[in-house]
């Protein structure tokens, strides 16, 4: 697991750190251009820039690198969700090119800094923002397979295997993250 999560409020921040091998400028592109975002990102985005401007967030389906049984439970999750929800509106916060890209979609916020590191690397932090509690398990593991896909990506190689067992393991470590956080705040 690594991600790290905390209670603000009654909010639940998870935060992801990845150092990357490659130029701010390379993964702006992958955070921000919808031919890269396809690769590791679980929507592709339309909207301006400006914030404030309108955004439109359209879920994909799990990508080839998904094995069968994590696929066929999305599917049946998003076969129970209507056509309509599979289309999420956001609004820009932060654009401010190659450095630091915020938004909020479905009224979660998503923040991605992106410093230089090093003489060719980028330091990357991600922050998600929500309020249900519930969607911990979920939200980190997804996010956690998710960057390593973009890592993958930006190195030009295949990334590991996304499966279903992996997914749960890592929803099991993050419902462990989610029950020491509630601890902590009671």
């Amino acid at each position: 697991m690594n991600g790290t999560l905390r209670r603000v409020g009654d909010q639940y921040e998870l935060r992801f750190e990845r150092r990357l091998r490659h130029p701010p400028e390379k993964v702006w592109r992958a955070i921000t251009d919808n031919a890269e975002l396809r690769h590791w990102f679980p929507a592709t985005i339309t909207g301006g820039h400006a914030p404030g401007d309108a955004l439109r967030f359209e879920f994909v389906p799990a990508g080839p690198s998904a094995d069968a049984e994590l696929r066929a439970m999305i599917d049946a999750q998003q076969g129970e969700i209507p056509e309509d929800s599979i289309h999420t509106r956001g609004t820009m916060r932060v654009w401010d090119p190659p450095r630091t890209l915020e938004y909020e979609w479905g009224g979660e916020r998503l923040r991605f800094e992106l410093t230089p590191d090093g003489a060719t690397g980028t330091r990357l932090v991600f922050v998600h923002t929500y309020g249900e509690r519930d969607q911990t398990r979920s939200v980190g593991s997804g996010w956690e397979m998710c960057f390593d896909e973009l890592d993958a990506r930006l190195d030009g190689r295949a990334g590991p295997p996304i499966t279903k067992a992996r997914f749960d393991e890592l929803s099991a470590a993050y419902a462990a993250a989610l029950e020491r956080v509630l601890a902590e705040t009671r």
